[in-house]
């Protein structure tokens, strides 16, 4: 509930170190993956700007010259390391700062993708491997720069490597990851970003106009789409209270009222 999600934000807001980063445990050097894994929670929890900004800022100042993270500060660009505070920024996305690091951060994973179309290994080196491919086309589908890397590749390598029943490499959270990349880099993403009325008060038997408006939060276009207005919720009972509106395509991250 929101007073345990208020309660466990407390927690981690409290053992933010004075650096503005997080280590393994309390008073535990600050390190960028730990950081990362904080921030991401942060961020999307809605938290206080403050702690969020000063992860950011700790984060900034921990890249490397190469545009990558280490494990720890100053050691060398990891690729899951790296996936993990861009991540994190693209949730944050709280300065210019913040938005230099993550192109720079990107463009060193790009350059990290494998011939065979996957990414892992030791410091981006050979060894491409499901979990860490998963990650990478989520997190370049999240900071919209799917472009930047050869991502039918990466799919294929993802696809071929699911076994006979199903699965990939035995593992609930790799499967999970691969689904989820496949689903989020394969189809359009349509959401209803936002729904206005023309007046604030209204009687029995006004009229009132709804305007919608339909983002595609995807590098996939988005065509033969309908919409239409229902009071209530259309799978219990909800009433159409308009007739089905067909939509123009919607084009990769893009909107339409």
């Amino acid at each position: 509930d929101a007073d345990a999600d208020g309660a466990l934000i407390d927690e981690l807001v409290g053992r933010q170190n004075v650096d503005g980063g997080w280590g393994l445990q309390t008073d535990f050097e600050s390190n960028s993956l730990d950081t990362a894994i904080v921030l991401n929670a942060l961020a999307r929890a809605g938290a206080d700007l403050v702690p969020v900004t000063k992860a950011v800022n700790f984060l900034v100042l921990a890249q490397n010259a190469d545009g990558g993270w280490g494990n720890k500060v100053g050691g060398a660009s990891d690729i899951q390391a790296t996936i993990s505070v861009s991540g994190a920024l693209t949730s944050a996305g709280v300065s210019t700062a913040a938005e230099i690091a993550l192109s720079e951060a990107l463009a060193w994973l790009a350059d990290k993708q494998n011939i065979d179309g996957g990414f892992g290994g030791e410091n981006g080196v050979g060894g491409s491997n499901v979990h860490d491919t998963a990650r990478a086309l989520l997190v370049f589908s999240g900071a919209k720069r799917l472009e930047a890397i050869r991502r039918i590749d990466a799919l294929q390598f993802v696809a071929e490597r699911q076994s006979t029943i199903g699965d990939w490499d035995g593992s609930v959270y790799t499967t999970s990851l691969a689904v989820k990349a496949m689903q989020t880099v394969n189809l359009p993403n349509l959401a209803v970003t936002s729904l206005i009325a023309d007046r604030d008060l209204v009687r029995d038997g006004d009229r009132v106009k709804l305007t919608a408006v339909v983002s595609n939060d995807s590098s996939l276009p988005a065509e033969g789409v309908d919409v239409q207005f229902f009071d209530g919720d259309p799978e219990a009972d909800g009433v159409a209270i308009s007739l089905p509106l067909a939509l123009p395509v919607l084009g990769a991250y893009s909107a339409f009222s």
